[in-house]
């Protein structure tokens, strides 16, 4: 593939958030390590589901865990959950404030936020989402946060930001750094650029791969000189 023609014709720039826009996926995963420690009997089953599933919220997760392998059910299920939701958050809020940028994510989004129209979609709860833009002084860059709060997977908010924009999916760029992020640029037929890490997944017949954020803002920034 041709990188740098893959840049050209984009009209909407989309941005995951954890991975991408700041380092938060090794800290959230820390936080899911400590609860998963807690049932030492499924862990392991836990922390392959983790990695498996990387990208999907933490709802999913506890589901999985109070539902599939406790087999628990009903309200009692319910309320696990509530429960480990409400640990979850009040262990990673903190740790999520003081998470540094992804290399390049500051330049490649203020970049952006003067040539594209701009998002985030991420499985993050909203609250999160913008407590974090806030503290970090970035929210006046994006148009609009789709978040899990929203009740939407992210194929199906790429679809509705191609509709509210009145654009085609070819001149939409999704960037994530899951193969969950991926698979729901195919499912939307939108453009799509991996940030790969330790723990990336991605397929390969689908988008191109990146290292940093300093790539995507290169890529982009030859395109519009």
């Amino acid at each position: 593939m041709n990188v740098s023609s893959f840049y050209k014709n984009i009209e909407v720039v989309v941005f995951d958030f954890d991975g991408v826009i700041l380092d938060t996926s090794f800290i959230k995963s820390s936080v899911f390590q400590d609860i998963f420690n807690k049932y030492p009997i499924f862990y392991e089953r836990m922390w392959l589901f983790h990695l498996e599933n990387k990208g999907t919220s933490r709802k999913v997760q506890f589901d999985y865990l109070v539902r599939n392998l406790l087999e628990e059910k009903g309200d009692v299920a319910s309320k696990h959950i509530e429960k480990l939701m409400s640990q979850y958050k009040e262990s990673v809020v903190s740790k999520l404030l003081k998470a540094q940028y992804i290399d390049g994510a500051y330049k490649a989004i203020t970049y952006s936020a003067k040539k594209y129209t701009t998002y985030i979609v991420s499985n993050a709860p909203t609250s999160e989402l913008h407590l974090i833009l806030e503290n970090k002084k970035i929210g006046k860059y994006f148009k609009d946060v789709f978040s899990s709060e929203t009740g939407i997977n992210k194929s199906r908010a790429l679809n509705q930001i191609i509709n509210k924009e009145s654009v085609s999916s070819e001149s939409l760029l999704f960037i994530g750094d899951t193969g969950k992020d991926q698979m729901s640029a195919r499912e939307s037929l939108v453009k799509f650029v991996g940030i790969e890490n330790s723990m990336s997944n991605f397929f390969d017949d689908y988008g191109i791969r990146i290292k940093n954020m300093n790539e995507l803002y290169t890529g982009l920034s030859k395109i519009n000189n």
